[in-house]
Order: C-alpha cells, then sequence, then structure tokens
C-alpha cells in the first residue's frame, strides 16, 4: 500500500495515473552515468538481499503481516549520484479483517535517484523516487525527496506533486559497538484531502515512529529487530503497532558474479 495515493491499501479510491512510466528514464540515466564511470572500481556497484516477517512503509504493512523478500541494486558515482531499484512482493488482497479493503495484489518496484554533497560537516541530498506495479493493480506514483544530514541525524522532506501529499520525518543511527548499532525514526504523513480520507475510511494525516538495532553476525549477514508504531486512531487499531525480524545480506555485485 501506499497511502499517499489516499491508503491504496485500505481505500477504493481512484486517482488518476501519470501519463508516463519513469522506469524508462531511471534505466537511461543508469546506463549513462555507468558509460560515464569507466574507471570506476566495482564496489561502486552494491546490492543486498533483505528476508523479514513484514514489510513496513510508512509504519503501514505492505504484505498483510506476511512475510517478504526484497533485492535491491545501487550504483554509487564518484560524483555523488547513486542510483537504484528495489523489488519486493507486495499483498493488498482483502482478507486481514474487515477493516481491509484493497483488492490488488503485485510486485513493487522502486526507482530512485540521488545526489548527496557533503559540506563541511553537514550533508545535503536530493532526488526522485518512484513506485511502480508491473501489473497495473497498484497506484503508480513518483516523489521529490531531499535531505539534511548532520553527525548521526537526518531530516528529510519527501513530497508527491501529484496529489500534493507530504511525507516529513527525521532519523538517528549510532554504533554501540563494532557488532551492534540502534536507530530510530519518527515520521509525519500528511494527505491533502485527509477530509476526503476519513469520510471513506476514518484514515487521517498520521505520525509514525520506530526504535531498532542491528547486530552484525560473523557470517557477514545483519540481523535486525524493529518496532514500530502509528499514531492512527481505533477505526484503524490493525494498524497500530508490530515488530519486524529480518536479515539482511550486502555484497559487491559484480564480485558476487564472478
Amino acid at each position: 500500500m501506499r497511502q499517499n495515493q489516499g491508503s491504496a491499501q485500505s481505500l477504493s479510491v481512484a486517482f488518476p495515473r501519470p501519463s508516463y512510466s519513469m522506469a524508462f528514464l531511471f534505466f537511461i540515466a543508469f546506463c549513462c552515468l555507468s558509460l560515464w564511470s569507466l574507471e570506476a572500481s566495482a564496489s561502486n556497484l552494491k546490492a543486498d538481499i533483505t528476508i523479514a516477517n513484514n514489510y513496513l512503509f510508512r509504519g503501514l504493512t505492505q504484505t498483510q503481516d506476511q512475510a517478504v523478500v526484497q533485492g535491491n541494486i545501487q550504483y554509487h558515482h564518484p560524483s555523488g549520484i547513486s542510483v537504484g531499484l528495489k523489488i519486493s512482493n507486495v499483498d493488498f488482497r482483502p482478507g486481514a479483517g474487515p477493516k481491509r479493503k484493497a483488492v490488488y495484489t503485485d510486485n513493487e518496484n522502486i526507482y530512485s535517484i540521488i545526489y548527496r554533497k557533503n559540506v563541511s560537516a553537514v550533508g545535503f541530498e536530493i532526488g526522485a523516487t518512484n513506485y511502480e506495479y508491473p501489473s497495473g493493480g497498484g497506484p503508480r506514483f513518483s516523489e521529490f525527496n531531499g535531505g539534511i544530514l548532520y553527525r548521526n541525524f537526518r531530516l528529510g522532506l519527501n513530497y508527491d506533486e501529484e496529489h500534493e501529499n507530504l511525507y516529513s520525518e527525521i532519523a538517528y543511527a549510532a554504533d554501540i559497538n563494532e557488532t551492534l548499532s540502534w536507530r530510530a525514526h519518527a515520521g509525519y504523513y500528511e494527505f491533502k484531502d485527509s477530509a476526503a480520507l476519513r469520510r471513506v475510511r476514518n484514515f487521517n494525516n498520521y505520525a509514525d515512529m520506530s526504535i531498532g538495532i542491528r547486530k552484525k553476525l560473523s557470517s557477514g549477514f545483519v540481523w535486525g529487530l524493529d518496532f514500530t508504531e502509528t499514531s492512527l486512531d481505533t477505526n484503524y487499531s490493525d494498524e497500530y503497532s508490530r515488530f519486524v525480524i529480518s536479515l539482511n545480506k550486502a555484497f559487491d555485485l559484480l564480485d558476487a558474479l564472478q
């Protein structure tokens, strides 16, 4: 579910889809960056795989509280530009209780391009993210992203221009020791027409919060545990809080293919 489209998982609200697909534009950008930096080492092409008991997007489940397998590929250019593709299974079918009214199941492709620049101790980033569902069932949309990074903190804004929805967030991450770290996140989702959403599904602007730990294992895997809470009202009580357990493995893609 991408709730910046009016809570697609829980609402049968129809929104116009863009007449264009940004997937091709991201593909072209990826090819140009690759040709632009032939001298870059293979370590600039990263990948990771994640297995988890749930897939949460801004506090809300995307898999009906079922398991998820995600793959992520990113190319980092020395100039500070990164291009990425993340693929995940999603499940928005009815069947998780009477409060759910979504009608589709699909895979999700997330294309992203971002530019990062450090100025002294402060980092800046600006980019765009495109969410697509190949089977056509999902609410394809795009966001402009911006962020400021200072020490262990990150402030971010994500704006969906077509539907005029805004997600603001703050995150913190720090190492406890060489193999253990912790992180915290808080965000606020503001919808342009939250009054209409309340009439359809008692859905409103809401906040989400999470705290978690990461443990590096000797095998190279990273084990994660996160607790997430939202401020949604009692009419959406099945979306209040969740624990997510995950296992992640990152690697240099070209080295893995050799």
